[in-house]
C-alpha cells in the first residue's frame, strides 16, 4: 500500500500540488488509519493532509479521481484484505465470474469466451477468455505496478512499458500456447488459437489506452511542447478536457499551419506556368511584342465538404474535434455542410452560423447525441435532407464506429450516396481489429469509400483533412 501512495503523491507533484516530506510521512498515517475501503474518507483524509490552497484542492481532486478510479479502491481493498489474510490475489486463478454478462464481456475481451470445447491452459489465456471484469482489472493494475508504470516520462516510450506489462501478465507463454495450437491438426486447437490471437490483439489495445492515462497523470506538469505532443497523439477517447485547458488552442494552431500551407499553395498556381502558344497567338496584332501574357493556370478548387458525424457515446468526443478543425479552416473549406445523428439524422450547419464555434459543437452534441446509433436510418435520412446538392466536386466526410446495434445497415443506399459524390472519406476512431466485430457493419460500407483509415487522434485528424485538401481539384 506504501507504493501506491508513494506513486499518488508523484502525480500530484506532477499536477502542480507541492508536497514536502512532512506532509508525505502525514498522509501515510493517515491512510494507515482510514484504509482504502471507503473511497470518500480516503479522498477527504488525504485532501487534509496534502492540499493548502483553493488551488491546489481543485489541482488535487482532478488528481485523485484520475489515479484513484472506482475499480482501482476495488482492487486496493480486495488486495489489502488478501495481504491480512496472508494469500496472495496474483496465485489465485480466476474461478468466480460473479459479473454481469456484459459487463463480463466488456472486460474480457469482448466475446472470446465462446465455448469451442477446449480451455486455454495459459494463465493469461484463461485471464482474457474466462475472466471477469474484477480479475482482468487486477490483473492489469498489478502489472502496472511491477513495470513501475510512474516512472513513463516520454510519448515515445508508450510501446515500452505496454510491452513490460504484456511480459508481466505472462504473454510469453500465451504466445507459445497459440503457437502450439495454430500447428495442431485438431480443429478445436485451431479455433482456440484464433480466439487467443483476438485476445491478444485487444489486450494490446486496452494496454495502450491504460499506458496513455498513466502517461497524462504522472507528466501533467512538465513543458508546454512536451504537454502538445500528448494532445496531438492521445487517444481522443482518453482525452480529459480538464487534464489539458489548452486542447482547444491546440486544435486551432494546428488548422491555421494547415490553413498557411495550403493558401501559400493556391497563391503559387494561381499565375501559373507561362503558355507560350497563346501569349503568341494573342499578340500576333502588336507585331511579336508580348503586351497580353497568358498563362498556364493550374485552378485549386475548394473542396465541397459534407461532414456526417455520429455523436453517440464516446464517438461524440472525436466528432467534436472533427467539426472544430473543419470549421476552423473556413478560409480554405468555406463550403462545410454538416450533419450529426444518433438515432437519427438532421442538418446543423445553420449551428455554426449562428453560435460561436465552441457553443454550436455542444449544442449539436446535446442536441443528437441522444439514443444508440441507427446508421441504415441515418443515411435515410441524409438522402432525403442532400441528395440532391451532392455532385462530383462533394467530398463526404463520416466519422463513425459503424456500430449499428444489430440494426438494418441499408449498405445500398450509401451505395448510391458514393456514386453519386466525388469520393467517401470514413473515419472511424476503433483500431481496424475492432471493425468489423460484434455489432460493427463497417464491412458493408468500406468497398464504396475511397479512404477508410483509423481516426482517433488530433494527429490523425490533420493528416487527413490535409490530403483532402491536397487532392482537391
Amino acid at each position: 500500500m506504501d507504493r501506491i501512495l508513494t506513486e499518488f503523491i508523484r502525480a500530484l507533484r506532477g499536477s502542480h500540488v507541492r508536497v514536502s516530506t512532512a506532509e508525505s510521512l502525514d498522509a501515510f498515517h493517515a491512510a494507515d488509519l482510514v484504509g482504502y475501503d471507503d473511497r470518500a474518507m480516503l479522498k477527504d483524509s488525504l485532501a487534509a493532509c496534502l492540499a493548502k490552497s483553493e488551488q491546489e484542492k481543485a489541482w488535487f481532486d482532478s488528481c485523485f479521481e484520475r489515479f484513484f478510479t472506482v475499480q482501482r479502491m476495488r482492487d486496493l481493498a480486495q488486495t489489502e484484505e488478501a495481504m491480512q489474510e496472508g494469500a496472495s490475489s496474483e496465485s489465485q486463478p480466476a474461478e468466480n465470474n460473479g459479473e454481469a454478462s456484459e459487463q463480463a464481456q466488456q472486460a474480457s475481451m469482448g466475446d472470446m469466451n465462446a465455448d469451442s470445447g477446449l480451455e486455454s491452459q495459459s494463465e493469461l489465456g484463461r485471464l482474457l477468455t474466462s475472466g471477469g471484469a474484477a480479475d482482468f482489472s487486477l490483473a492489469l493494475n498489478q502489472a502496472a505496478q511491477s513495470v513501475d508504470i510512474s516512472s513513463i516520462r516520454s510519448f515515445t516510450q508508450r510501446g515500452l512499458y505496454g510491452r513490460r506489462m504484456m511480459m508481466q501478465m505472462g504473454l510469453a507463454e500465451l504466445e507459445d500456447e497459440i503457437r502450439r495450437n495454430s500447428e495442431s491438426d485438431n480443429i478445436a486447437e485451431r479455433e482456440l488459437a484464433r480466439r487467443l490471437i483476438q485476445a491478444r490483439n485487444v489486450l494490446r489495445a486496452e494496454i495502450r489506452d491504460f499506458v496513455e492515462r498513466q502517461l497524462v497523470l504522472f507528466t501533467s506538469s512538465q513543458g508546454e511542447q512536451f504537454r502538445e505532443e500528448v494532445i496531438r497523439n492521445m487517444s481522443l477517447s482518453n482525452m480529459e478536457l480538464k487534464t489539458f485547458s489548452r486542447l482547444n488552442e491546440v486544435v486551432r494552431k494546428m488548422a491555421k499551419r494547415l490553413v498557411a500551407v495550403h493558401s501559400r499553395r493556391r497563391r503559387v498556381y494561381k499565375r501559373g506556368q507561362l503558355n507560350i502558344k497563346k501569349t503568341l497567338q494573342s499578340n500576333m496584332a502588336y507585331d511579336g511584342a508580348l503586351f497580353d501574357l497568358r498563362w498556364k493556370s493550374i485552378k485549386v478548387d475548394r473542396p465541397r465538404v459534407m461532414a456526417i458525424c455520429d455523436v453517440s457515446g464516446s464517438v461524440a468526443e472525436v466528432s467534436r474535434f472533427l467539426l472544430m478543425f473543419l470549421y476552423s479552416l473556413n478560409e480554405v473549406m468555406p463550403n462545410v455542410r454538416s450533419f450529426a445523428f444518433s438515432s437519427s439524422l438532421g442538418e446543423v450547419t445553420d449551428k455554426f452560423q449562428e453560435l460561436e464555434l465552441a457553443d454550436a459543437i455542444q449544442t449539436v452534441i446535446t442536441d443528437w447525441g441522444r439514443g444508440s446509433s441507427d446508421y441504415g436510418e441515418s443515411w435515410l435520412d441524409f438522402k432525403r435532407l442532400a441528395y440532391e446538392d451532392i455532385d462530383h466536386r462533394t467530398t463526404i466526410i463520416v466519422l463513425g464506429d459503424a456500430r449499428n446495434n444489430y440494426r438494418e445497415h441499408q449498405s445500398q443506399v450509401f451505395k448510391q450516396l458514393s456514386e453519386r459524390a466525388k469520393q467517401i472519406i470514413w473515419l472511424n476512431p476503433e483500431n481496424s481489429n475492432k471493425w468489423s466485430t460484434g455489432d460493427s457493419v463497417m464491412h458493408h460500407y468500406q468497398p464504396y469509400c475511397r479512404l477508410v483509415e483509423t481516426c482517433n487522434t488530433l494527429n490523425h485528424l490533420e493528416r487527413t483533412i490535409d490530403k483532402l485538401l491536397k487532392n482537391a481539384s
